[in-house]
C-alpha cells in the first residue's frame, strides 16, 4: 500500500484481522477515518478511574511533593474546603464528584508557588498547575486547577476564568470563593477551624456563623474577612460573617 511503512506493514494485516471481527461482532456498517487518534494512555487513565486508580491523584501528589508543600497545612485547608463544600453544594443546586475532587486538589496545591517565591506565589502556582506535565489531566482540567490556585487570594483571576468553557465558569467562581475563605479560615497554619463555623448560601451571596467570642480571638481574621467582602463583590458575590 502506497505510503505504508515497513514498521506499520508489519503489523497492518493484524489490525485488520481484528478490526474486521470488531466490525462483524458490533454490527457496524460503515468505518469513517479519523485525521486524529486516540492513545492508549487515555484508555488506560480512564479505565483506572473506574477501579479507583486514578492517574490524576498520582499527579497531585507527586506535584505537592516535588514544590515540598506543607503537607498538615495543604490538609487542614482541603479539609475546610470540603466542609463548606458540604455545607454550601445542595443549596447551590451543585454536588459533583469533579468539583469536589477539582477544589480537593486545589487545596493540596494551593502553596505550590511558595516552592518560587513568597511575592506573587498564586500566580507562580497558577503558571505551574497549567502548563506542567500532570498525566491524567485533560488540558482544561488544568485550566481549571490553575484558575483556583490563582484565585486563593488577593483579586480573582478572572482572565483565567474567561478561557474555561461557559458551563464550567460559575461552578469555578464558586469553588474559588470556597478555597479563598478555606485559606483565609487556616491563616494561623495551627488551629482546627472546623469546629468554630457554619456556612449557609444563597444564589449569591454566604454567610459564615462562628461560635461565639471566636471572632473577638482572632481580630486579623476579622480583618482579612472585611478586606474579603470588598473582593467578592467585585464579582457578584456578597459575604456576610458574624
Amino acid at each position: 500500500l502506497s505510503g505504508l511503512s515497513e514498521r506499520r506493514a508489519q503489523v497492518w494485516p493484524g489490525g485488520l484481522c481484528i478490526l474486521a471481527e470488531l466490525l462483524g461482532v458490533l454490527r457496524i456498517e460503515r468505518l469513517h477515518i479519523s485525521d486524529g487518534a486516540l492513545r492508549e494512555g487515555l484508555l488506560y487513565d480512564l479505565l483506572g478511574r473506574l477501579q479507583h486508580e486514578d492517574a490524576r491523584e498520582r499527579s497531585v501528589h507527586a506535584m505537592a511533593a516535588r514544590y515540598h508543600v506543607d503537607p498538615e497545612q495543604s490538609q487542614r485547608v482541603a479539609a475546610t474546603a470540603a466542609l463548606l463544600y458540604q455545607q454550601c453544594a445542595a443549596s447551590w443546586g451543585r454536588d459533583t464528584a469533579l468539583e469536589a475532587q477539582m477544589l480537593d486538589w486545589a487545596a493540596r496545591l494551593h502553596e505550590i508557588g511558595l516552592d518560587i517565591s513568597h511575592d506573587g506565589f498564586q500566580r507562580h502556582g497558577a503558571y505551574v498547575a497549567e502548563y506542567a506535565d500532570m498525566p491524567g489531566f485533560p488540558r482544561e482540567e488544568q485550566r481549571y486547577l490553575s484558575f483556583l490556585i490563582g484565585s486563593q487570594r488577593h483579586q480573582l483571576d478572572t482572565t483565567r476564568l474567561k478561557q474555561l468553557p461557559h458551563n464550567w465558569r460559575e461552578s469555578a467562581l464558586r469553588l474559588a470563593l470556597l478555597l479563598r475563605l478555606a485559606v483565609l479560615l487556616n491563616r494561623s497554619r495551627k488551629s482546627d477551624i472546623a469546629a468554630t463555623f457554619t456556612s449557609e448560601v444563597a444564589e449569591r451571596s454566604l454567610t459564615l456563623r462562628f461560635d461565639p467570642d471566636w471572632l473577638a480571638k482572632n481580630p486579623l481574621t476579622v480583618v482579612d474577612l472585611e478586606r474579603e467582602q470588598v473582593l467578592l463583590q467585585e464579582v457578584g458575590y456578597d459575604l456576610q460573617f458574624g
